[in-house]
């Protein structure tokens, strides 16, 4: 026997909390990316070839994070759903939508809502896995620079 299943109003708070969170992490990582790489950017060339490459690979791995991070999570996708609709329709068409929508309306905000934030997840953790690629060779660039 499965537990019956929340209130759709209460699931559909949780999926924009979600997206809410989410829209966050991904500033804060944007901003994490873009200090990294100005850091980087400016102390590439000081160093000697094999630590350059190493830099250079962390630079091409951290531009492939904030480029995931920027086009595929921030980046709005307008679409024709959702509030995009509402722009193009008269006062009584969107009473009239609302009247029809009624019974099903937070249902459809649950289903669509949901699908963007999952996503936005996968975005994430794809853009999460370069920022660590990223680190990590600039971890490797700074020991070969002791090394060298």
């Amino acid at each position: 026997m499965t537990a019956p299943l929340p209130p759709v109003d209460a699931e559909l708070a949780a999926v924009r909390g979600e997206q809410a969170r989410l829209d966050a992490k991904c500033g804060t990582l944007t901003a994490v990316v873009g200090a990294v790489m100005a850091i980087l950017t400016s102390q590439i060339g000081r160093a000697p070839l094999p630590v350059r490459v190493v830099l250079a690979l962390a630079g091409v791995a951290l531009a492939a994070s904030a480029v995931v991070l920027l086009a595929g999570v921030l980046r709005p996708r307008l679409g024709g759903s959702g509030f995009v609709r509402y722009a193009a329709m008269t006062s009584a068409e969107i009473g009239e939508a609302f009247d029809r929508w009624a019974p099903h309306h937070p249902i459809n905000d649950l289903r669509f809502l949901s699908g963007l934030v999952l996503v936005k997840q996968r975005r994430l953790r794809w853009a999460i896995d370069l920022l660590i690629t990223g680190l990590v060779l600039i971890g490797i660039a700074l020991g070969a620079a002791v090394i060298t």
